[in-house]
Formats: structure tokens, sequence, C-alpha cells
């Protein structure tokens, strides 16, 4: 509330202006897979999206990770995957030919030396429909996040950016119906890339957290958010979600 006040030398007058800081609604139109890890305790992670059958996630060792306030911690190598394949997600994707990943994640390491798997949907570490990850690969540097998508045409590009900093962080991947690609962190596209090929060569894969099936991915740290949809949001609609922060923390400064 702001008090304004008025003073002519003869009179004062005064009146309260009330204005209305709240983060704006999350854009969530199309969501195919939502996860908000907000439990607080036990061993599934329930898919709340209300589309199709949910897609509950499992965590496979509870000793390894912490439940917080704020999400869920992945405190030692583990890995948290779905019961049953993704189907719901990948059908709802093969037919729109794009997609958006979210997540709100807080990495253990600004750099790690050993490459981490943040999300996937994928048979193994060699073939997916899409896979999400942080650190080392082949040469590159250690301190970036990177995203790649599984298309009819072969030699996907990556889509990478910089890690800013081992601390809370919005990052989005987005692919279009044309096949252009992006990367945003915190609410700005840091790297875009048009790719050949559509994606009607997805395969009926589980989904997978913060490792894959044979546990040659571990990553660390936690989770906030992560939310599938079944197309492509604008930049203004990415920026939206940001400012919106996620579920469980306050509008970010």
């Amino acid at each position: 509330v702001l008090r304004l006040t008025a003073d002519d030398g003869a009179a004062t007058g005064s009146d309260d202006l009330v204005v209305d800081v709240r983060a704006p609604d999350r854009v969530e139109t199309n969501v195919v897979g939502m996860w908000t890890f907000t439990e607080g305790s036990g061993a599934v992670i329930h898919d709340v999206s209300s589309f199709g059958t949910p897609l509950d996630l499992q965590i496979t060792e509870p000793s390894k990770v912490t439940w917080t306030a704020e999400g869920l911690q992945v405190d030692a190598p583990t890995v948290i995957q779905s019961a049953t394949n993704a189907t719901k997600i990948t059908n709802a994707v093969k037919a729109s030919n794009q997609f958006t990943l979210e997540a709100w994640i807080d990495p253990k390491e600004l750099a790690p030396t050993a490459q981490g798997r943040i999300m996937s949907i994928a048979g193994n570490s060699n073939n997916w429909n899409v896979a999400f990850g942080q650190g080392f690969y082949d040469g590159w540097a250690t301190d970036v996040y990177r995203g790649r998508v599984g298309a009819t045409s072969t030699n996907q590009p990556f889509v990478t950016t910089s890690v800013p900093n081992a601390d809370l962080t919005h990052v989005v991947i987005t692919r279009q119906t044309d096949g252009q690609q992006a990367i945003f962190v915190n609410g700005v596209e840091q790297y875009s890339i048009k790719a050949a090929g559509n994606l009607s060569n997805w395969q009926d894969y589980p989904m997978f957290l913060a490792n894959e099936s044979g546990m040659n991915r571990p990553w660390q740290g936690s989770y906030r958010l992560v939310v599938f949809q079944d197309r492509a949001l604008t930049a203004a609609e990415v920026s939206q979600n940001y400012l919106a922060g996620s579920i469980t923390n306050a509008r970010p400064s």
C-alpha cells in the first residue's frame, strides 16, 4: 500500500493506493506431464498434469535423496524413473511435432567433471527422444547445460548454454514444428538452431530423472518443477513462466 499526500499550504489530503505485485500466472496450456516435487516424503513423485494416465516417477533408492520444503534433493548417484513408458508424452509430441521441456533445478556443482542427465525420455544413453543434461561431454566445457532431441534426420544438433551459477535456475528447451530448437535460462533465450527432420520417430521409452537406465549419467542437485508440453512456448511465454516462479519458490527478484 502506498500513501499519497498533497499539501497546498492551506489543507492537506491523503489517499492510499494499492499496488498489485503478484507474479503473473504460469502458461500451462498443452501440459502433458507435470511434477511439482511437493510430496515431502515417500518414494513416489506424482504427475499432477491431469493429462491422460498419470506418469508417476519412482525413487529407486530413497536413502540417496532428501525431501526439503522446496522440493527434492538428489544427494548421491541414483536414478528416478517412471514405472511405465512415457507413452502419453511420446504420442502427444509425435502428433504435434513440437514440445517444451521446462525445469526449475538447483545443481550441486557448477562444473561437474562427468556428464549428468537431468531429465530424459530414453531407452539408454545412446537412444532417446529427448535428453537434457549438465557437465562434461566429448571434450566440451563442463559448466554447460545441454539438450538434444531425437528426430527422423540423423546428427541432430545440441542446444547448449553455460550454467550461470550453482543456484536455483529456470531452464527451458523448445522445439517448433519447423525444427527450430532453443534453450532458455532464467527467461532469456541463450542459443537456437534449426534442425532437420520431424519427431514422428519418437519411441516408447520410460522417463528418467538424475540418471539413465545404464546408471552411467548420474546428476546431483535439487528439483523444484519439471513440466512437459506438447507445443513450443514462445519466448514471451517462457519469460512469463520464469517470472511466475516454480510452484514452491517465490517470484524471482
